[in-house]
C-alpha cells in the first residue's frame, strides 16, 4: 500500500493522532492558570505541527492521483508518530481526576519534546519540498503549466525506474539466455517476488519501520550466521512484516556490496506447490544463482551432468538441493534467506523449518529470518535462533487504527455525529487488538454497518475478544440476511475456496459462477451479482485482490474457520445455514 493514496491515509492516521495530543494539551491549559513556558511552546509547537499535516494532506490528496508519484520516504512518518505517541503516553500517566491539571514532566523533558515537535516540523517541511517539488507547486497554487507537469510526471517516472532499478540489480546479476533460462525453469518455476510485491502494497506507510530498526534485527543482519524468529498470532501482519524486511535487506545489497545475496519465500496456504520443502528450497536456489556468476555455474554444471546421453531430469531431493545451496552460497559474503509462512505448510511446517535451519548449520554465510504463528513444532527447531513477538509491538497497530478511522470517515463508510466517539473507538480497537490487523479491520467493517452512534457505543462494549470468535459473529449476521444473500455468500466462499492450489477464477467469470443454480443452462445476465454487491455482502471474509483481478479471502484464517478440511469444500456445522 505504498502508493499515494496510502500515503494519504497514513498522514490522516497522523493527523488523527496530533489531534488527540492537541486537544489533551489545550484541556491542560484551560485548567490550569500560568501554565510553564515550556508547556505553552509545547502546546504551540505542536498544534502548528497539527496545521503542517493538515496542509501536507491536501497536498498527498492532490499528488495521490499524479502518474508516477513516488511518497515521501516513510521513516518521515514513522519519527513524527513517536513523537506523538510519546507526548501522549506521558500525559496519559496522569489521566486520573486527581491528577488531571498536574503537569506530568520535569522542565528538561518538556523541552525535550518541544525540540523533537520542531524536528519534526523542519524535516517534514524539507521532505516535502524535495519530493518531486514541481507537482507539489502545482498542486499547492495552481502554478503548473502544461510543460511542468510534464516534467513532474518524469521525475516521478525516474525515481520509480531507479527504485526498479536497484532491485533488479540486487536480484538479478547475471547474464540470461534462453540455454540459462531454460535451466533455471528446470529448478524452480515459482517466483515470489507478486508476493512480495503484494503485501507492499498492502503495508501503510511507516508501517513495519520498528522492525527494521530494532537491535534484534540489526543484529541478524550485521553478525554472522544468525538466525531470527519472528512469531505471532493470526492477523498480526507477518507477511507485512516479511515485504518490509526483503525490501530493506534488498535495498542494502544493492548499495552496499554485491557480495551479499537476498533470497526470500511466501509459503501460502492458497498454493500447494508452495508447500513442498523441496520447491521452497529450489526457488531459494533459483534466486540465489541469478546473484553470481559462479554460483549460477554450480547449478549448471549439475543441470548438464544429469542430463547427459539422453537422462531424463528430474528436480533433485532436499538433501541434494541442500548441498547445491550451500556450494552456490560460498561465493558470497553473506546470504540473507528470509521465509515467511511456514506455519501454513500443513503437515510439511516441521520439515521446511529443519531444512532452514540445516541451510544455516551447513553455511557459514547463510543467515535464516523465518515469520510464523508460535506453533509448537516450530518452537522445538528454533531453539537458537533469536525471536520476537509481533504482539509485543503496538506502534504499527496505533498508525493502522488512526489511519483506517480517518479513511473510512473521510468516504463516508463510517458516519460519526459525535467527533469524540472517533477517540473512543480508537482506543477500544487498539487495546483490544493484541496485535492483530485482521481483527482491527473486521470490526471496523462491523461499525460502519451500524446505523447510530449510540449502537456503535454499545457494540465496543462487546467486542468479540479473538479472530475466530470474530467469524463467528460475521457468520450469524449473515445468518440472519435474506435468503438471497445468504447464498451468494456461500457460492462466493465455494468458488473462492473449492480447489486449493488452482488459480482461483477471474472476478467477471466469479460472478457468473455464483448465477449459477443446479438446473441454469445459460448466463441470466439479470442473475449476475456485480464485484460490489459480492464484496458487500463478504464484508472480511474476501476481497479484491490488489494486483490481479480476482477475488481472494481476506486472511488464511478465513478459510480455516470456514471449512473442516481445505480439501474438501463442506461447510463447519455452525458455519452457514441454508434452506
Amino acid at each position: 500500500m505504498a502508493d499515494g493514496l496510502s500515503l494519504v491515509a497514513s498522514v490522516a492516521g497522523l493527523i488523527g493522532l496530533a489531534d488527540a495530543v492537541v486537544r489533551r494539551l489545550y484541556k491542560y491549559a484551560d485548567g490550569v492558570r500560568g501554565a510553564r513556558e515550556e508547556v505553552n511552546r509545547l502546546i504551540v509547537e505542536t498544534s502548528t505541527f497539527y496545521g503542517l499535516l493538515q496542509s501536507f494532506k491536501l497536498v498527498a490528496e492532490e499528488l495521490a492521483h499524479e502518474p508516477g508519484f513516488q511518497p515521501i520516504r516513510l521513516p518521515y512518518l514513522h519519527a513524527s508518530h513517536k513523537v506523538l505517541e510519546k507526548i501522549k503516553a506521558e500525559l496519559d500517566k496522569y489521566a486520573t481526576p486527581a491528577s488531571r491539571w498536574k503537569w506530568p514532566l520535569s522542565s528538561a523533558d518538556t523541552k525535550e519534546l518541544v525540540q523533537a515537535v520542531e524536528r519534526q516540523k523542519t524535516t517534514l517541511s524539507v521532505a516535502l519540498a524535495a519530493n518531486n517539488t514541481k507537482a507539489i507547486l502545482a498542486a499547492i497554487g495552481g502554478l503548473g503549466t502544461v510543460q511542468g507537469r510534464i516534467h513532474a510526471v518524469q521525475d516521478g517516472v525516474s525515481k520509480i525506474l531507479g527504485h526498479l532499478k536497484h532491485q533488479f540489480e540486487a536480484e538479478t546479476r547475471i547474464v540470461i539466455d534462453k540455454d540459462r533460462e531454460k535451466i533455471l525453469n528446470h529448478f524452480s518455476q515459482i517466483v515470489p517476488r507478486a508476493n512480495y510485491e503484494t503485501n507492499l502494497r498492502l503495508r501503510h506507510p511507516g508501517m513495519g519501520i520498528w522492525l527494521t530498526e530494532s537491535e534484534e534485527f540489526q543484529t541478524w543482519v550485521t553478525s554472522p550466521n544468525t538466525g531470527l524468529w519472528l512469531y505471532g498470532q493470526p492477523g498480526v501482519g507477518k507477511s507485512i512484516l516479511a515485504a518490509s524486511a526483503i525490501e530493506y535487506a534488498i535495498t542494502q545489497a544493492a548499495t552496499e556490496s554485491s557480495e551479499n545475496a537476498v533470497v526470500y519465500f511466501f509459503c501460502d496456504y492458497k498454493t500447494l506447490d508452495s508447500q513442498v520443502p523441496a520447491n521452497v528450497l529450489a526457488s531459494l536456489l533459483r534466486q540465489l544463482v541469478l546473484q553470481n556468476e559462479s554460483s549460477f555455474q554450480v547449478i549448471e554444471k549439475h543441470f548438464r551432468d544429469s542430463t547427459s546421453r539422453g537422462r531424463q531430469w528430474f528436480l533433485p531431493g532436499v538433501h541434494e538441493l541442500e548441498d547445491l545451496f550451500v556450494q552456490a552460497s560460498r561465493f558470497f559474503a553473506s546470504c540473507l534467506v528470509i521465509v515467511d509462512g511456514a506455519d501454513e505448510c500443513g503437515d510439511n511446517q516441521s520439515l521446511v523449518v529443519q531444512m532452514l535451519r540445516q541451510l544455516r548449520e551447513s553455511s557459514s554465510v547463510v543467515k535464516v529470518l523465518l515469520l510464523s504463528r508460535d506453533e509448537l513444532e516450530i518452537r522445538q527447531r528454533v531453539i537458537d535462533f533469536g525471536k520476537m513477538s509481533i504482539a509485543a509491538r503496538s506502534s504499527d497497530i496505533r498508525l493502522y487504527v488512526a489511519a483506517e478511522l480517518e479513511q473510512r470517515i473521510a468516504n463516508k463508510k463510517l458516519r460519526l455525529r459525535d467527533a469524540s466517539l472517533k477517540e473512543v473507538i480508537a482506543q477500544k480497537l487498539m487495546h483490544g487488538a493484541q496485535g492483530m490487523f485482521r481483527w482491527v479491520a473486521c470490526q471496523m467493517d462491523f461499525l460502519c454497518e451500524l446505523p447510530t452512534d449510540a449502537s456503535r457505543r454499545t457494540a465496543l462494549q462487546s467486542l468479540p475478544p479473538t479472530l475466530f470468535e470474530t467469524y463467528e459473529r460475521i457468520l450469524e449476521r449473515i445468518n440472519r440476511k435474506n435468503i438471497y444473500s445468504q447464498r451468494i455468500v456461500q457460492k462466493a466462499l465455494r468458488w473462492t475456496f473449492a480447489w486449493p492450489g488452482i488459480d482461483p477464477l477471474p472476478t467477471k467469470a466469479l460472478c457468473e459462477a455464483i448465477s449459477f443454480d443446479d438446473d441454469t443452462k445459460r448466463i441470466d445476465p439479470g442473475s449476475v451479482p456485480d464485484e460490489e454487491e459480492i464484496l458487500c455482502l463478504c464484508s472480511s471474509l474476501l476481497r479484491q485482490n490488489p494486483s490481479n483481478d480476482f477475488i481472494e479471502s481476506t486472511h488464511f484464517t478465513v478459510q480455516v474457520r470456514t471449512f473442516q478440511n481445505t480439501h474438501t469444500p463442506v461447510y463447519h456445522h455452525d458455519c452457514l445455514r441454508f434452506e
